[in-house]
């Protein structure tokens, strides 16, 4: 096991919601995993962002689909303004970082890295699109880290469910630092906390 503070590979289930709620009442709390596996060059040192960015329904925009930034210590942010009833935090953060690193075939290791995550819904209906179904399954994410090449340059990435695959990231020496052929970021599905 390796790793700086920051593993596990889910599948999604979705719960969905269908009710009206009161935009300024507290919600319940769910949990969820943000799970990615890589595979990088052979013997790369990397280092995991401690924020993540997730798609989330939060009920005091009433609004679906929402950009939040969480972290492991400090109140979670909007990306961009948060709309509907002013300014407002967003009660999630990340309870937890596991990362494993083990040999893979040819010249590449195999990163798995998880985030926990804990976060507030409440059920309502999104003001803009009524019809959509709301639910606390996170629906989108990115992941940022810093990879080195074995020449010595590091280099900051990111990672995220939409990524046109397959992609590469390389160095500026040229080297190939990773490749994506399938989507890599998976999340657990999303369940009320404790």
């Amino acid at each position: 096991m390796c790793g700086s503070l920051w593993d596990c590979i889910g599948h999604c289930d979705i719960q969905i919601f269908s009710q009206r709620a009161k935009p300024d009442r507290g919600g319940m709390q769910y949990t969820s995993t943000l799970s990615l596996s890589l595979r990088i060059c052979n013997g790369a040192p990397i280092a995991f962002s401690s924020t993540v960015e997730v798609s989330l329904a939060c009920h005091r925009c009433v609004r679906a689909n929402r950009t939040i930034i969480l972290n492991e210590s400090a109140a979670a942010e909007h990306f961009g303004r948060s709309i509907g009833r002013g300014d407002h935090p967003f009660d999630g953060r990340i309870t937890g970082f596991r990362m494993d690193r083990q040999m893979d075939v040819g010249d590449t290791d195999r990163v798995e890295a998880s985030y926990y995550l804990s976060y507030e819904f409440q059920p309502f209906t999104d003001l803009k699109y009524p019809e959509l179904l709301i639910s606390p399954q996170p629906t989108w994410g990115r992941v940022h880290f810093t990879i080195s090449c074995p020449c010595g340059r590091r280099s900051e990435v990111s990672t995220q469910t939409n990524l046109i695959r397959p992609w590469r990231a390389s160095c500026d020496c040229r080297r190939t630092l990773y490749v994506e052929n399938e989507q890599v970021i998976l999340f657990s599905k999303a369940l009320p906390g404790t």
